[in-house]
């Protein structure tokens, strides 16, 4: 499992100069309090009550069967909750106040077979004392391009929002557990080596200060409404 990255935000509470600092903070050094129990089964919503914390997910990808899933961190064989919206709507997606996690792309019956499914782009953000914390990451490929912005009236944007997946060769493409070419993790492995290739195509249609393709950047941004706008773009699952 890679540790989210945004698990000690409150050491550097409103800094965004100093975000990288926990970056390197193993996962174990903060306890996780859970929103769902690992025995429950996945929640599937097609939207949540706009009350306390949580992200507001406009779906744009090109696949109609794309679900996103909702992984809190150290359970990635079991998703907590899924969003199923139909493309070109927008629906909020409630979290719990202590959520550390991630949103992924995925179909229900690749994403609810109890195994790890890690490739692809991440939607990473936590809660911290009201304020959420989060980033977009391509560290671990990406299946489609994303945007991720403030609510609280910072207007504070990440994003790379062109087709990353159309054009692509078919040496920087790897094929995920469902069958389907998304661009490869740029990462090492202890199974395999990064795949430069993909790292050097993600490079050239993204700004590396806005999305995670390597550090250190600037990727991480904070809301303190505790919420974000979240819109997922010419993506697969």
């Amino acid at each position: 499992m890679r540790a989210n990255p945004l698990i000690l935000a409150v050491a550097v509470a409103g800094s965004l100069a100093s975000v990288a600092s926990f970056r390197s903070v193993a996962l174990q050094d903060r306890e996780i309090q859970y929103c769902g129990a690992a025995d429950q089964p996945t929640i599937r919503t097609c939207g949540d009550p706009e009350v306390g914390p949580g992200i507001w997910v406009t779906n744009h990808d090109k696949n109609p069967n794309v679900k996103y899933f909702l992984y809190e961190n150290s359970r990635d064989e079991h998703p907590w909750k899924y969003l199923d919206i139909p493309q070109g709507t927008r629906a909020f997606l409630q979290v719990c106040p202590t959520f550390q996690g991630r949103m992924v792309r995925g179909t229900v019956a690749v994403n609810t077979n109890n195994m790890p499914h890690m490739l692809g782009t991440w939607i990473e953000f936590s809660i911290v004392g009201g304020t959420i914390w989060g980033d977009i990451s391509f560290l671990e490929g990406s299946d489609g391009g994303a945007l991720m912005a403030t609510t609280d009236g910072s207007g504070l944007v990440r994003e790379c929002v062109v087709d990353l997946l159309t054009a692509a060769p078919s040496h920087v493409l790897r094929v995920n557990d469902a069958g389907v070419a998304v661009v490869d993790t740029v990462v090492d492995k202890p199974w395999r080596a990064t795949n430069h290739a993909a790292r050097a195509w993600l490079n050239a249609r993204c700004d590396e200060n806005q999305i995670y393709i390597q550090e250190p950047n600037q990727a991480i941004i904070a809301s303190s409404d505790g919420r974000f706008e979240v819109m997922m773009v010419d993506g697969v699952a």
